[in-house]
């Protein structure tokens, strides 16, 4: 009864820690992609209402969904926490703001991709409900929720890789990236939501460049769970030896 109440307690403060930072670096990276703009000083990315539609239509149901994972495998094989640690430490914090930084690089990226793409030049000014306009916005939202998609997969566990662990090894997330994208796909692609979300419909080529956008951030992440692994094991063959 001890041990099972420990692998519990470990496993729903594990996920505490999961849903903490999948909201944390989505957030920075919606923070990063609107903020760069303004610097830039180039058209605005997401409007509100885009905005809002990113919030509470995709954010919510991963997020949730992350704080019914599976135990991971080995979580008995740890030492004991300290009861003093805090969630939101200096390594939580450095991994939530690097994953937001590319978030938002990402987006902005495939944003001026498609303001680039439909002809526009920098410095010009376009006005906000121009096809131009709508079609970069439009690829920029896409893009904001498919890459949150992929980034609850990497929200899974720190240090193990997807691969391991499964992408259907927590069916409640599955189920809650498959309503996002549909929510997603309905906003654009429906004329109905299209005029009040100010969305407009993307082209095959449009679509190609959002999910091998978004997808990046998962093989970024995983590259980095591989070293970080490869270094964790050097380490421990050296304590041995």
């Amino acid at each position: 009864t001890i041990v099972m109440a420990i692998k519990e307690g470990r496993t729903i403060y594990e996920n505490l820690k999961k849903f903490i930072f999948y909201i944390f670096s989505c957030n920075t990276g919606e923070l990063i992609t609107v903020f760069t703009a303004i610097i830039l000083q180039m058209p605005a990315p997401l409007t509100a209402i885009l905005i809002l539609g990113v919030d509470v239509g995709t954010d919510v149901l991963p997020a949730v969904a992350l704080g019914l994972e599976p135990t991971e495998p080995g979580i008995m094989e740890k030492p004991p926490r300290n009861p003093k640690t805090k969630i939101i430490n200096k390594n939580f914090i450095i991994r939530f703001l690097y994953i937001g930084i590319l978030i938002g690089a990402i987006v902005v990226g495939t944003y001026l991709w498609s303001l680039y793409h439909y002809g526009w030049t920098w410095g010009e000014n376009i006005p906000k409900n121009s096809f131009m306009h709508l079609k970069a916005a439009t690829t920029a939202f896409s893009t904001l929720v498919i890459i949150q998609m992929f980034n609850a997969f990497n929200s899974k566990s720190e240090n193990k890789s997807i691969f391991k662990l499964g992408f259907t090894s927590n069916m409640w997330l599955v189920w809650a990236i498959i309503s996002s994208i549909i929510m997603v796909l309905f906003i654009v692609e429906v004329p109905f939501m299209q005029h009040y979300m100010k969305t407009i419909h993307l082209n095959l080529l449009d679509w190609t460049v959002v999910i091998i956008s978004s997808l990046s951030i998962l093989i970024i992440e995983e590259i980095r769970k591989l070293i970080a692994n490869l270094y964790a094991n050097r380490r421990i063959k050296k304590k041995i030896s």
